[in-house]
């Protein structure tokens, strides 16, 4: 056995490197985003869905929505050239556009605002001719002339320019077409946008007129969509603290040295700053609760197995929480490159660095032979008091 004076007393420990550091988080952090929709795809949000009955409000939705537009069908405020398109709604739109430029340059098509506005909400065709011009902003379209019907003229040259659209042997020219594109975009558009949603959301709409349903069957799909949204939400945050918890609580605590997996797989641990020693249970449900923060920006992509990429960014309950997290964490990355012990905000919170198991296993190996050490000493000093030899037993 080795004197006491020969017994290291001494180690310099290292702590991981900048760039191996962000790895272990990123490895954690796309396993936990992985075990999360799995269990959000596999799991919460297939009982959910059948909880729910998700799939007959789904298609309870889509016969409103299509009972909607066969109402503005009926009722003259939509228009399709052909009876099989009538369900693709940016072509009718677009052909219904095209029948109010009709009325304006051949007087023989019907003006969509006029059938709602004036003939149904019983607004003033001067309060509807205004609310037209006034789209108008550049003052490109209109002239300040009406015609017998009380609307504002469209200017000649704009005339000339639209005539070749409902000509099948002719065509616009390119200013033409630009002119025409730009009516329907900046002009038709918005307005039947508003006009739109005046009949889903206002009593613009008398109640004995057809068109009332609308508002009815609208509102029941906004209340059934909030609900399938919810359901979608929760789904999410369930499926986002079981993985969570699995992950960063479950797994260390069950583990030798109170490991993530992706601790495992670089082999690192995580330690106190200060004495070095493995991570105490009560340590490991701390930092537990940072991980529950630290990766909330994976959450809003968790139902993205079954919803629509563009749709993901409506769910309120998961983005905000995302992009306020996604902040903190890109804050603790900027500070992990400063750090002069390469650790990150939840590191620092919790007074923790990250080494190598080969360095864990020297700072073990070096409080083993001080103890040791220790104890030999003691044992030397009693056996030179008492007189009496003691086995030392290493």
């Amino acid at each position: 056995m080795e004197n006491i004076e020969n017994t290291p007393k001494y180690l310099d420990v290292y702590p991981y490197s900048r760039g191996k550091r962000i790895l272990l988080f990123l490895a954690d952090f796309f396993v936990s985003f992985i075990i999360s929709i799995f269990i959000f795809s596999f799991v919460t949000f297939l009982i959910a869905k059948h909880v729910s009955d998700y799939d007959n409000r789904s298609t309870k939705i889509g016969e409103n929505e299509y009972r909607q537009v066969e109402i503005l069908y009926n009722n003259n405020i939509l228009y399709s050239d052909v009876e099989l398109k009538k369900l693709e709604i940016s072509t009718a739109l677009t052909y219904t556009g095209k029948q109010m430029i009709s009325y304006f340059v051949n007087s023989t098509a019907t003006n969509v605002f006029d059938s709602f506005y004036v003939k149904v909400a019983n607004k003033s065709v001067n309060e509807v001719a205004e609310m037209i011009k006034s789209r108008d902003t550049s003052n490109l379209f209109f002239s300040s002339e009406k015609d017998i019907n009380g609307y504002y003229k469209m200017k000649p040259e704009i005339i000339d320019e639209f005539k070749p659209a409902f000509d099948p042997q002719d065509q616009m020219s390119a200013q033409g077409q630009k002119d025409y594109n730009s009516f329907l975009k900046n002009l038709f558009l918005p307005m039947y946008t508003v006009m739109l949603q005046e009949i889903r959301t206002t009593n613009i709409v008398p109640s004995t007129s057809p068109l009332a349903e609308i508002k009815t069957l609208y509102k029941e799909n906004v209340d059934t969509q909030n609900f399938l949204d919810n359901v979608v939400q929760i789904s999410a945050l369930v499926s986002y603290f079981v993985g969570v918890t699995f992950l960063f609580l479950v797994i260390p605590l069950f583990s030798k040295r109170n490991k993530t997996i992706g601790c495992m797989a670089l082999r690192v641990c995580t330690v106190s700053k200060d004495s070095f020693h493995i991570l105490k249970k009560s340590e490991v449900v701390l930092r537990y609760f940072y991980a529950l923060l630290l990766n909330l920006p994976a959450i809003i992509f968790l139902p993205i197995a079954y919803i629509k990429f563009s749709y993901i960014f409506s769910y309120g309950y998961l983005l905000y929480p995302s992009l306020i997290m996604l902040g903190y964490l890109i804050i603790s990355m900027f500070v992990t490159f400063f750090s002069n012990y390469n650790q990150t905000l939840t590191d620092m919170m919790t007074r923790t660095i990250t080494i190598e198991d080969s360095m864990l296993d020297k700072v073990v190996k070096l409080n083993k032979n001080i103890r040791d050490s220790l104890k030999k000493k003691e044992l030397e000093e009693n056996e030179h008091k008492t007189g009496r030899s003691v086995k030392y037993d290493n």
